[in-house]
């Protein structure tokens, strides 16, 4: 065989396998500045937020620019280190919460998405979904679209809060699902830590 050939098969497959990596795998996470800044995995302590009582820690995202946030939680709650970039995922006692960002097509706006493509993505992901209820609200200066819904998982019926709020680039998606008896005696500690989300530039 001619060695300009086997020269080129090799690299063809060289080729082949760094594109792999690069979407599909170790590498896929490095891309476009979409890694976990070491940075937004350090909380700060801080004292009660919006009139809640106890402890609070505030998390510092720095992982996707143009998106960079800061959100306050109970310091009583646990991060998962395996949240992805520009995310966090938090477990607590009555249940748990999530921050992420979301892009929204060109094509759309905020509202529309939620209500033509978020809710019923929700009806289709969840058992008994039923919404509780629908609003516009205005958080850290800008427009906001919260769902309040419940669904049913092993027999137990949950309540979840989801409100996206718009962003600079992407909007920032705040979830809070926990067990429905539990719902009320949280709204307000949820609501603080929800009034505590605020975009910062990079």
């Amino acid at each position: 065989m001619n060695k300009k050939v086997i020269t080129i098969g090799i690299l063809a497959i060289v080729a082949l396998i760094f594109l792999t990596l690069f979407t599909l795998g170790s590498l896929a996470g490095k891309r476009g500045g979409l890694a976990v800044n070491p940075a937004s995995q350090q909380a700060t302590t801080e004292p009660g937020v919006g009139g809640a009582a106890g402890s609070f820690s505030m998390y510092h995202n720095k992982d996707v620019k143009e998106n960079f946030y800061t959100i306050h939680v109970p310091s009583s709650w646990q991060l998962q280190l395996s949240s992805p970039a520009g995310a966090y995922r938090f477990t607590f006692t009555s249940g748990e919460a999530t921050v992420e960002l979301m892009d929204i097509p060109d094509n759309t706006t905020p509202e529309l998405l939620v209500l033509s493509r978020e809710e019923p993505r929700l009806k289709n992901s969840l058992t008994n979904y039923q919404r509780i209820k629908y609003q516009k609200l205005t958080l850290d200066g800008k427009d906001a679209y919260q769902l309040t819904y419940q669904y049913t998982r092993n027999n137990k019926t949950y309540q979840a809060l989801r409100t996206y709020i718009t962003g600079p680039d992407r909007a920032g998606v705040v979830t809070f699902v926990g067990e429905k008896e539990a719902a009320a005696s949280s709204q307000f500690l949820l609501t603080s830590v929800l009034n505590s989300f605020h975009w910062e530039n990079p």
